[in-house]
């Protein structure tokens, strides 16, 4: 995916957001929902999944898009 946190967000994204440096992947991505707080401290976000199927299908619908938030074409 290659996109840079905090850096399409809405205006309302934390500077713990759009300064974290994270560019995310798969792996980042998991490590996030695992424990969002843990991996980005002063995040706003609470939610938080370990089911790893469900995790695994929210990756596979935001690998359809591009970092420009368009979707891919088949």
């Amino acid at each position: 995916m290659a996109l840079t946190a905090g850096k399409r967000a809405r205006p309302k994204a934390t500077l713990s957001n759009k300064n974290s440096g994270i560019v995310w992947s798969e792996a980042s991505f998991k490590e996030y929902l695992e424990d969002p707080q843990g991996k980005m401290p002063g995040t706003k976000m609470i939610f938080s999944d370990k089911n790893e199927k469900e995790v695994a299908d929210l990756w596979a619908y935001l690998k359809q898009f591009g970092a420009d938030g368009k979707k891919k074409s088949q």
